[in-house]
């Protein structure tokens, strides 16, 4: 059985899409394209980042 190290490594943009849907998808990879995705690191529940970005 892989580790969640293993799953989040092999996680492709139609797994992105499938989870978090197409518009938070498209915003989060523009951000990550702008330079504004610092930090980006497996943790053991999850993807942690900082995003640099306006509040909503």
């Amino acid at each position: 059985m892989k580790n969640l190290e293993e799953d989040f490594r092999e996680l492709t943009w139609n797994d992105l899409m499938n989870w978090v849907g197409s518009r938070i998808l498209k915003r989060g990879e523009d951000y990550f394209r702008r330079g504004r995705v610092t930090n980006l690191r497996i943790a053991p529940k999850g993807i942690l980042a900082t995003v640099y970005g306006t509040g909503l």
